[in-house]
């Protein structure tokens, strides 16, 4: 198709164009309006171990223990995938998920090995105070498991989570306007060519 068609296409259908785009925008700026705010929520899980008598090769011991610390990580990992440690944890602070599938519970909380001995650990949450809630009752969770996986007395690891970072998730509305402006005047744009293109066909 020549440009100069094409732009009379466009100028002929200007008006439709302009009005998508308008609802398009307005549309954008009803969900900004009604849509729930929403917090990130990061903290740091530091494995330790504990309970371990030291030979007189230190060496040797610094060594193992940290290959079994690591070790240990990469389990506690693949503890976040698991949709009942996540359903537990979310049933202590309180939040009710059961509308989610057990596929769903298992990508809630994610979790990121950073160390031999770290985790990085995210998620989110509708106010600070239900994040707070979560990370508190998650911590006692994977405590209370990992008591359970000791031997004899001794509890072999320990875990350490940092203090949680709770953000507040902003969108800007001059991008999104724009953006939703763009997208609608993209779709009118092909309903002018989808509208020439029917009227060709009748004619032939």
């Amino acid at each position: 198709m020549e440009v100069t068609k094409l732009l009379k296409i466009i100028k002929k259908n200007l008006a439709l164009i302009i009005i998508l785009g308008i609802v398009s925008s307005v549309s954008a700026l009803i969900f900004y309006k009604i849509r729930p705010t929403t917090y990130s929520v990061f903290f740091d899980i530091n494995v330790s171990q504990v309970g371990v008598d030291q030979t007189a090769d230190y060496q040797y011991d610094n060594y193992y223990s940290g290959k079994a610390v690591d070790t240990f990580t990469d389990s506690l990992e693949k503890w976040f995938k698991n949709p009942q440690l996540i359903t537990e944890a979310y049933q202590k602070a309180g939040v009710d998920i059961r509308t989610f599938s057990s596929r769903n519970r298992s990508k809630l909380i994610k979790a990121r090995k950073t160390g031999p001995q770290y985790l990085e650990v995210s998620f989110n949450a509708f106010n600070q105070e239900q994040g707070e809630k979560i990370v508190a009752s998650l911590t006692t969770v994977l405590r209370e498991k990992v008591i359970n996986l000791k031997e004899d007395k001794e509890v072999w690891f320990k875990i350490n989570v940092g203090k949680p970072l709770i953000v507040e998730e902003k969108w800007k509305l001059l991008p999104l306007i724009i953006v939703s402006f763009t997208m609608g005047v993209i779709v009118g744009g092909f309903l002018s060519l989808f509208k020439y293109y029917l009227k060709s066909v009748r004619k032939q």
